[in-house]
């Protein structure tokens, strides 16, 4: 595996490329491809009875959550219903990638050559988030990449739809 330095002449994005705030409820960015939002063959939608099938018993039951290692599928209630069903996939270690191979101690360099142009950087984490939101809701969708200027500290793959 060959690692990439910030030193390449890829010009990464700052979060000082993007808008510090949108339009109260403006829609950014578009959904991603379903295949996006699996993690070891468990896609967002999922209840905990299927994950469990497909993965045995976690090695930890969390609040809301069953963990495998570094990979945590969480869930949420939504209008939709459901308590059971994972609307977050959590990425805090090399157990897992997403589906286009990033994974925690990724550069942000790798990440963009896998993603592209971020749809937003967030000004107060500079996370990276690809997918789509609304601005001041909790309408999201997509894959969030916090990281610490360098290198990717966790992943969060989002969605409250369902699959």
């Amino acid at each position: 595996e060959a690692t990439e330095s910030q030193s390449s002449s890829v010009k990464i994005p700052t979060k000082w490329d993007y808008p510090a705030e949108y339009n109260s409820r403006q829609r950014v960015g578009h959904k991603l491809e379903p295949i996006e939002y699996q993690v070891l063959g468990v896609p967002i939608g999922a209840n905990f009875t299927q994950v469990k099938a497909s993965l045995g018993a976690p090695t930890a039951y969390e609040k809301g959550g069953l963990r495998y290692g570094g990979v945590t599928f969480t869930t949420a209630y939504t209008h939709k219903g459901g308590y059971d069903i994972v609307r977050n996939i959590i990425l805090t270690n090399r157990d897992a990638t997403t589906h286009r191979g990033i994974a925690v101690g990724d550069t942000l360099e790798q990440v963009y050559k896998a993603y592209g142009r971020p749809t937003h950087i967030y000004r107060n984490d500079n996370g990276w988030f690809y997918g789509y939101f609304m601005w001041s809701a909790d309408a999201e969708d997509g894959i969030y990449f916090e990281n610490d200027g360098i290198r990717v500290t966790k992943i969060s793959i989002i969605s409250d739809e369902r699959r």
